[in-house]
């Protein structure tokens, strides 16, 4: 009974009464839920952040190099890369991840290495004024 005893208890259960059985099955499966998109925005942040040290952590003469023709560097090809493979041209809702174009949109607009490289407007959509880091 903890330390509250049977009255306690029953005080408590008077006070936040539950929900019928099917709506708490309902709140536990979105909980479950949240807690696997969240897995998966993070996975999403920490990949890009993670995959583009690697990339840069390269030596100069082997990332630093724009294609002829095409005018994009290889920091543009990076991101594109990174983003196609959510491209799509439509989506299907799924109950486990965010939308596609999310994946793709804020983890890049959160990082000034992007901003920097397509030279997005200080403020802008994809050059937010506050960005949301997970380190230094």
């Amino acid at each position: 009974m903890g330390s509250t005893g049977p009255l306690g208890l029953m005080v408590m259960k008077q006070q936040s009464p539950l929900p019928p059985r099917g709506q708490l099955a309902t709140r536990a499966r979105h909980a479950v839920l949240n807690d696997i998109i969240d897995s998966e925005n993070l996975a999403d942040f920490v990949g890009t952040a993670v995959s583009y040290a690697a990339f840069t952590s390269l030596p100069l003469v082997q990332w630093d190099v724009t294609l002829p023709g095409i005018n994009l560097t290889a920091e543009h090809l990076f991101f594109i890369g990174y983003c196609i493979k959510v491209c799509v041209s439509r989506y299907v809702v799924n109950e486990k991840y965010t939308p596609d174009p999310s994946r793709c949109i804020v983890p890049i607009m959160n990082m000034a290495e992007f901003s920097d490289a397509f030279e997005c407007a200080p403020g802008s959509r994809m050059d937010p004024s506050k960005k949301c880091a997970f380190w230094p």
